[in-house]
């Protein structure tokens, strides 16, 4: 795992450093344990990819997608500008 790193941007408590250098440091010294990482992580993006690839493509009725145009149409009108 290269490079791990803390968010500058958001705040830390003050065992956050400790404890990203020793999760790194396991990391970097128990390779079987980051391989299942990286196999966690894949196995998890590619599901996630997957469901997000199914609800793109549920086929919709015309009087659903209908409705849809018209509720986003009258939501459109309310909206201050």
């Amino acid at each position: 795992m290269p490079n791990p790193l803390l968010d500058p941007l958001n705040s830390q408590t003050a065992l956050s450093e400790f404890l990203l250098e020793f999760w790194a440091d396991m990391v970097s010294h128990d390779t079987e344990y980051a391989s299942r990482l990286q196999r966690h992580y894949h196995e998890m993006r590619g599901k996630h990819d997957r469901e997000k690839e199914r609800v793109l493509t549920v086929p919709m009725s015309s009087a659903k997608r209908q409705a849809l145009r018209d509720r986003h149409r009258k939501r459109a009108k309310r909206r201050p500008r």
